[in-house]
């Protein structure tokens, strides 16, 4: 591994953004790199969409590089963007990522210190700005471990940056239908030559409407980012390839991911019109898994039975606002409202964790009526009871956020028709007199 970075004297830096007309997201993205108030920053936007609004938007942003050409594909866009640049150390920003304050800085902070590429945390909002959680942590700083996608994701790519020396030896960027595949290969290739540093600071913000489902991996991606994976194994012989032969060969004899994966691909035959080999799949899925299928199969049925409609009106599948929902399940931001009586000195939680569970313990944080309580760690489940005092309590009807640090979405974590943000399922959420 490359272990020499960029000089201590204050590095440039070379931001690329690629738009297909998104002027509203741009224009986040745009202001949160000029907030940066980083004198040695760069941003050069590729426009390979050229309208009148994003010309404007441009036009009023003279610290911006513009390119504006009708690229072939992203990945020949970025390659363009970054052949121009002129930065010491480069980053991708996605319209409508933002860079939270003092990101730059730290960043740079962290590569002059003898790295050549450093990931850090990244915040997932709704459209309203309200928090959801942080991308899962995984161990970016192992080499194989950025090959094992098929463990999830392991890299924020709005919270990853790179020095030259590691472009010019791992560039360009290779072309995909799907541009997360083209960043991917990338931090593949990469993650032979260079030891990658992670960093436990929030650097980005990323906003994940209701319904966008651009974030979910589905089973089809996760097979050709394998594909991608295999590419940079290195040698049959070589203790790597062992490594993730063996690692990669556990996650196919993972009966219930391939219970769900089958369930998956069942449900998009018989949407086909293809009954016989969706049934087919559906009756493998029992055989290899039977008790996946109350969380996957019996759990979704009798919520559409017995619920039907969220208290908003909406249907339940639909993923809506992160809220508490009327069949029980709350997402990672929740404001309900209370009542108190005389007397009572804190308010307590008993809730149960989604069946796909967390990486990482879950925190919960509480306020009333504004006032913080604190974080309660959660755990890993599956039955939480959390409690926080609160002093000073009048009786009558209070209003309680609780904000979780995580959530899981069904329909990627457990193979369902139900792509809510879900953290935790409320068994009841009352001020109660005694601790």
């Amino acid at each position: 591994m490359i272990e020499c970075g960029v000089s201590s004297v204050r590095p440039s830096v070379s931001l690329v953004t690629v738009s297909l007309g998104q002027t509203e997201a741009l224009s986040r993205t745009i202001e949160s790199v000029r907030a940066q108030n980083y004198p040695e920053v760069e941003h050069i936007v590729v426009d390979r969409r050229p309208a009148d609004a994003l010309g404007d938007l441009l036009a009023r942003a003279p610290h911006v590089k513009t390119i504006r050409q009708a690229f072939a594909s992203n990945a020949e866009a970025m390659t363009a963007a970054m052949r121009s640049a002129g930065g010491d150390l480069f980053g991708m920003l996605n319209p409508g990522t933002t860079l939270v304050p003092g990101a730059l800085p730290a960043m740079t902070s962290a590569l002059t210190s003898g790295r050549h590429l450093a990931v850090g945390r990244c915040r997932f909002v709704d459209e309203d700005g309200r928090f959801l959680g942080l991308e899962h942590r995984v161990a970016v700083d192992d080499p194989d471990r950025i090959l094992e996608i098929w463990k999830g994701p392991s890299v924020p790519s709005a919270s990853t940056f790179w020095t030259r020396a590691l472009w010019e030896r791992c560039g360009p960027f290779d072309a995909h239908d799907d541009d997360r595949l083209t960043t991917y290969e990338f931090l593949c290739r990469a993650s032979r030559s260079f030891t990658f540093y992670a960093m436990d600071s929030v650097l980005s913000e990323v906003s994940m409407p209701a319904g966008d489902t651009s974030a979910v991996i589905s089973g089809d991606l996760i097979e050709r980012a394998i594909t991608v994976s295999r590419r940079y194994w290195g040698a049959r012989l070589g203790p790597s390839y062992r490594s993730l032969a063996m690692s990669h060969l556990r996650f196919r004899f993972n009966r219930r991911a391939c219970a769900v994966a089958l369930i998956r691909r069942g449900r998009s035959q018989v949407s086909s019109g293809r009954w016989a080999s969706g049934v087919l799949c559906g009756v493998t899925a029992a055989v290899v898994a039977p008790d996946v299928l109350p969380d996957v199969v019996v759990v979704p049925v009798l919520r559409r039975l017995t619920v039907g409609r969220t208290a908003s009106g909406a249907s339940a599948e639909s993923p809506g606002k992160a809220t508490l929902y009327a069949d029980g399940w709350a997402g990672p931001d929740v404001s309900v409202t209370r009542r108190a009586g005389r007397g009572c000195r804190a308010l307590c939680l008993s809730a149960t964790l989604p069946p796909a569970g967390f990486k990482e313990p879950l925190s919960i944080d509480a306020e009333v009526d504004g006032r913080p309580l604190g974080s309660r760690m959660a755990g890993t489940g599956p039955d939480v009871h959390l409690v926080w005092p609160v002093d000073h309590l009048a009786p009558g009807t209070h209003e309680v956020r609780l904000r979780a640090s995580g959530f899981v979405v069904p329909e990627r974590d457990l193979g369902t028709a139900d792509r809510r943000q879900l953290s935790f399922w409320v068994e009841s959420l009352d001020f109660v007199k005694k601790i």
